[in-house]
């Protein structure tokens, strides 16, 4: 499929998706409007990926957040983050709300270089600059092609020790949550959940990034 098949593709399937989600929707349409939101993203990456542009493909949530009064924290030494929110797993899911926050998920991003949080929130995700090119709102994605890895690449050539190949290990992550979107750039990531509420978790888990460093 060439580009410009790919651009009619893409506006064929925005078209539709336009159409159906500017009237109010039947709970009947419900399906079809989250089927054609998918095909849209798939439709965004392709045409991205065919003109080498930068590009989100889906990563997938390793622990499901859960809407809560807490905002996720984010703490780093400078060589290991961890994103620490109210998570919510296949047990709490079928709970009342209040009782989804007495989990916490922990993701540890290793090897990390550099991260963000903070805006745009689900509101302004049309501002941030990988919008049209397979993101949505609450998601969890790795950019290809990622411009600020290549930045940050750059930037480093010059130190002595420069190792190219611990560079091509890297991956740019980056997550939506309702108020905040974290970014960063890291060699992998690991998650584990713990009982509790975020606040009681938040110490012991800083404690342990201090010992490991």
């Amino acid at each position: 499929m060439d580009i410009e098949e790919l651009i009619r593709t893409l506006d064929n399937l925005r078209t539709q998706y336009g159409i159906l989600s500017s009237s109010p929707v039947k709970v009947e349409d419900l399906e079809r409007l989250r089927s054609l939101k998918t095909e849209v993203l798939a439709a965004e990456r392709r045409l991205a990926a065919a003109r080498n542009e930068p590009y989100a493909t889906p990563w997938g949530w390793p622990v499901d957040w859960a809407f809560s009064i807490f905002q996720p924290i984010v703490v780093s030494n400078g060589r290991r983050t961890l994103l620490m929110y109210s998570a919510q797993d296949k047990e709490s899911a079928s709970k009342a709300k209040k009782d989804q926050a007495q989990y916490t998920a922990i993701l540890t991003f290793k090897g990390c270089v550099s991260c963000k949080f903070g805006d745009p929130n689900d509101e302004a995700i049309e501002g941030h600059p990988l919008y049209g090119r397979g993101i949505d709102a609450g998601g969890a994605y790795i950019i290809m092609n990622s411009p600020w890895l290549e930045e940050l690449k750059k930037i480093n050539s010059v130190h002595p020790q420069f190792d190219n190949q611990s560079w091509s290990e890297k991956r740019h992550y980056l997550l939506f949550f309702k108020d905040n979107a974290f970014e960063c750039i890291a060699k992998d990531a690991t998650s584990h959940i713990k009982d509790g509420p975020l606040p009681d978790v938040i110490n012991a888990e800083v404690g342990v990034l201090f010992q490991r460093g």
